[in-house]
């Protein structure tokens, strides 16, 4: 049953567009692309958060990582948004290794305030650096391309075409990143993070490394939030300090706080009650 609704979606998220499309309605492809990316921003956040149990409040300074680094490649070297993004999410994955690792130290909500102390430092340098510009931002030209299917391997799009290509581009890295996630999940990785979640003592007893699993379980945040970066970039021609380092950051604060509400809700709701308690004993 789970297969065939994921079928269903999976169809009706190709064929969403279309009609939208064929009538000059590109108001909602906009809103079915932002959807997805805010998806694989969730999908993301899920592994450090939800797998292994560390409150992040800063990815969305790997958002901008990720941004920037495919837009100067772009700018400055002429290298496609494509071919910029495994540079973009080395990198964030590769500065978010470096800088998580002396957090992992700390636990609970001191490392969850450290993480806060990277985005209120973070976000001032990227204000004021003059070569990625500054307050004013850094933007991407959009090249004429012949074709759709040069559009799409550029992943510049214009035109009455501009709003279902990025949805088409938004939608394959979700899907990329789900099935990511599916196989990060269920390899020795998914089991690592949860056990430290559990019982980070426990963890540690078997031999689990907890600080290094808890940097790789962010920096895979790192490399989502990367990644979706490139294409929100490329998407609004442009990067921002205030929408690559604020606004993103508002959204990912409030995922914290839905995760730890539906946590406690499930907690709550498997424990036993006080009266079959009483019961059993």
């Amino acid at each position: 049953m789970a297969r065939i609704a994921l079928v269903i979606g999976a169809l009706a998220a190709i064929v969403y567009p279309i009609p939208l499309q064929l009538q000059g309605t590109t108001y909602y492809q906009t809103v079915g692309f932002l959807v997805l990316v805010n998806a694989m921003l969730g999908v993301g956040w899920n592994v450090i958060g939800g797998w292994a149990g560390q409150f992040d409040f800063g990815p969305q300074v790997f958002f901008a990582v990720g941004a920037y680094t495919s837009a100067l490649l772009y700018v400055k070297l002429g290298v496609d948004a494509w071919l910029g993004l495994p540079a973009a999410v080395a990198a964030a994955a590769l500065i978010c290794a470096v800088l998580t690792y002396p957090l992992t130290r700390l636990r609970g909500h001191y490392f969850a305030i450290s993480t806060v102390a990277i985005w209120m430092i973070a976000q001032p340098i990227g204000a004021t650096w003059e070569y990625i510009g500054a307050a004013q931002g850094l933007f991407i030209p959009v090249k004429p391309r012949t074709g759709v299917v040069a559009s799409a391997l550029s992943l510049q799009f214009s035109g009455p075409t501009k709003a279902m290509g990025y949805y088409y581009a938004a939608l394959v890295l979700f899907a990329f990143t789900l099935a990511l996630m599916a196989v990060v999940e269920r390899s020795k990785l998914g089991y690592y993070f949860r056990a430290i979640r559990d019982d980070q003592e426990a963890a540690e007893g078997i031999g689990i490394d907890s600080r290094l699993y808890k940097v790789i379980a962010r920096s895979i945040t790192a490399a989502v939030f990367a990644a979706a970066g490139v294409l929100y970039a490329f998407w609004a021609c442009r990067c921002f300090p205030s929408k690559c380092w604020s606004s993103t950051g508002a959204r990912c604060r409030s995922w914290p706080r839905w995760s730890a509400a539906s946590a406690a809700c499930g907690a709550r709701c498997s424990a036993p009650s006080s009266s079959s308690r009483s019961r059993r004993s």
